[in-house]
């Protein structure tokens, strides 16, 4: 094992030593850095631009103060609160499905819809570059994990038609993602 002063030594070395940075998140995905200059912050989650949003910032202080800050427990152990009904009610709605469930994270929702939709006769076939939080879904459901090049629907073709044909009852669930946030495709 190596020594954590030495370890830390090579990585610096190497250009490899990654440091925590202060930032200010500012509207329209800009965030400015420590040293004042500004740049676009291409992994900031705010990826329609609402995080500055007027109308969201005074509902969102509406509901501190009218609810307060504390999260509750699990859903399933305190009951679930109004705004969270009203929210999926809405979102039922908006895509006009019969019901929504909304999940505290898009972890939370890679480890709970990949393990409701699949099972172990399953196989999930990823993109090579899909996010680590889709891959621990995978691996978490006990189902089997196959992944495909990047964005090449040649090898998600083959991939498909080996799987077909060495599980033949088995389902195959394909998972991608819309933006691959790690690189922005």
């Amino acid at each position: 094992m190596k020594n954590p002063e030495q370890f830390l030594s090579e990585l610096k070395s190497a250009g490899l030593l990654r440091v925590l940075r202060d930032v200010e998140c500012l509207p329209g995905g800009m965030a400015r850095l420590a040293d004042g200059r500004e740049a676009v912050n291409l992994a900031s989650n705010d990826y329609l631009g609402l995080a500055h949003h007027p109308s969201l910032a005074e509902a969102f202080s509406r509901a501190v103060r009218d609810e307060g800050v504390g999260a509750m427990a699990s859903r399933l152990v305190t009951g679930t609160r109004r705004e969270h009904s009203c929210l999926e009610e809405a979102l039922a709605a908006l895509k006009g499905t019969e019901a929504a469930v909304s999940f505290s994270s898009g972890y939370a929702t890679s480890l709970g819809v990949i393990a409701s939709i699949a099972d172990r006769e399953d196989t999930v076939l990823m993109d090579k570059l899909s996010h680590a939080s889709l891959i621990d879904g995978a691996r978490l459901s006990g189902v089997r994990l196959s992944t495909f090049l990047h964005n090449d629907m040649e090898s998600l073709r083959k991939k498909l038609q080996h799987l077909r044909d060495a599980n033949p009852s088995g389902g195959i669930l394909v998972v991608t993602e819309s933006v691959f946030s790690m690189d922005g495709d």
